[in-house]
């Protein structure tokens, strides 16, 4: 099966799926992550910061945007943050070694690196 023969695949974005959340259970937990518990509307309120943020950092439709984060509600943050924004997630594994950070960073387009 290729993309082409799920019509839909191209119209859903991840932004929207939270903006979706948040409209239908705005206090409804989303993510939990050790002790710390947050809700759509928190996620949402966080992730339209980031994505405010980074548009005035000069972040356009489809400019990469790196980060290197470890586990953690930030990282949910920030994902959906670049989603809202327009731009385009590269996750970076924190573990890598330095010439694997320089070769992701140097072939992706990475417009602006966020890291935690």
């Amino acid at each position: 099966m290729t993309t082409s023969s799920l019509p839909l695949s191209r119209q859903l974005l991840i932004g929207e799926q939270l903006k979706r959340a948040t409209h239908r259970e705005p206090d409804r937990e989303a993510f939990i992550y050790e002790n710390q518990r947050v809700t759509y509307r928190k996620m949402d309120y966080q992730a339209s910061q980031i994505a405010g943020w980074l548009q005035s950092k000069g972040i356009k439709h489809n400019d990469k945007v790196g980060f290197i984060m470890k586990n953690s509600l930030a990282f949910v943050e920030v994902f959906f943050g670049i989603a809202l924004s327009g731009g385009v997630g590269v996750p970076i594994n924190f573990r890598l070694a330095e010439e694997e950070f320089k070769y992701i960073i140097n072939n992706s387009d990475t417009k602006l690196l966020v890291i935690d």
